[in-house]
């Protein structure tokens, strides 16, 4: 299975997964900053937009955004910040806050999602 840059590198029950060195935007589970750094240098254009959308969510702290509310911010169309956040969360950068707020286009609530601490260092790495 060839992953992109950015998606997680342990499948659901596993605790690891040999990572090629073609991969790029990856770094081991115990990687310092300048490894991450590193790695997140090597991200492709698909990589970076996802490292763009963690910077939304750091500018949110953690009053966080739902995806909608990630929508109509950055104009990104809806089903690629769902998938871009799935990302994020996977790497654990961006985690359920435990909130709901009313939806601006139906009745139902929806989830908000903020940064993780994780995700604030994998930002400063990054810069």
């Amino acid at each position: 299975m060839n992953q992109r840059a950015f998606d997680l590198h342990t499948e659901p029950g596993e605790r690891y997964r040999r990572v090629q060195d073609s991969e790029p935007g990856f770094s081991h589970r115990n990687a310092g900053p300048t490894e991450i750094a590193g790695a997140l240098a090597q991200v492709p254009v698909s990589g970076k937009n996802k490292l763009d959308l963690l910077k939304v969510y750091a500018d949110a702290g953690w009053r966080g955004y739902s995806d909608m509310e990630l929508h109509f911010k950055t104009g990104i169309a809806i089903y690629s910040i769902n998938s871009r956040r799935n990302t994020l969360i996977k790497h654990g950068w961006v985690e359920d806050s435990g909130k709901v707020r009313p939806s601006p286009t139906s009745r139902l609530d929806v989830k908000v999602w903020r940064i993780t601490d994780k995700g604030i260092r994998a930002l400063r790495s990054a810069s």
